[in-house]
């Protein structure tokens, strides 16, 4: 992995909001509306090892669109915000632009701790009734490799990596779908997982990676090179200064 430091830059957010409707008779596709706000997302059901069971995906990495509204505590009324009642819960704000001017509204949310992608599933369960939880990481190969080589063969086509990348992020779902029709499961950003050994890392290989680690079982364990550049003590325990090449999606249990 090719190492970077960030800029120090202010921060600006944007929120889309979207009509949230399933397809009339639609059992492989479901859109999920975020509590009482307009903004919504995809799941997609998809196999598992067990041929009795399925399990549903993300279709893309989480977005700015929707960690913004966890971050920016934009499903709280004003007086909530003010006085920041779920300050243990919630991330605090970064210093500097954790998007990187990668571009923000549709582009996955990046330089997230683990530990943001497991609160944001939390929350998103509070919000929405559902169980969403981040992946482990025998499942997530299997919805990465969706029935196909573990190292894509059309590569340019599914992920962006070092080569194509001009090095940022793209819009999700702006390269070519899986086999179960999942964006971006490599490239783009890598994904965190609960790892075989018990330690979360990433998976999948990012934008600034070389094509070669862009493949299904490659992964990276956190280090302290991720929060470098942190200027806070103790580190922050939401964000990674050092890693713009690290977001998540979450699978939803039945």
């Amino acid at each position: 992995m090719k190492f970077n430091v960030l800029k120090i830059l202010p921060l600006m957010c944007f929120v889309s909001a979207a009509n949230a409707t399933a397809a009339p008779g639609e059992d492989t596709v479901q859109t999920i509306t975020v509590g009482d706000t307009l903004a919504s997302f995809e799941l997609v059901k998809t196999p598992t090892t067990d041929p009795a069971k399925f399990l549903w995906v993300m279709k893309n990495e989480v977005t700015w669109d929707l960690y913004d509204i966890f971050l920016l505590r934009l499903d709280m009324v004003e007086a909530e915000r003010e006085k920041d009642v779920d300050i243990i819960t919630r991330p605090s704000q970064p210093y500097w632009l954790p998007d990187e001017g990668f571009g923000h509204a549709g582009h996955p949310a990046l330089a997230i701790n683990y530990n943001g992608a497991e609160k944001f599933a939390i929350w998103l369960s509070g919000k929405t009734g559902l169980k969403f939880r981040v992946p482990g990481e025998d499942e997530w190969e299997h919805f990465c490799r969706a029935g196909q080589s573990n190292a894509p063969t059309n590569l340019d086509d599914v992920a962006w990596h070092d080569d194509n990348s001009d090095g940022m992020t793209g819009a999700v779902g702006s390269k070519k779908a899986n086999g179960f029709s999942l964006h971006d499961t490599v490239g783009n950003v890598s994904e965190w997982v609960y790892g075989r050994d018990g330690k979360m890392v990433i998976k999948g290989g990012s934008f600034w990676d070389y094509p070669e680690d862009v493949r299904c079982d490659f992964r990276e364990v956190y280090t302290s090179d991720w929060n470098a550049s942190d200027p806070q003590f103790p580190k922050s325990a939401w964000w990674m200064a050092d890693a713009p090449f690290a977001g998540f999606r979450l699978v939803m249990d039945e």
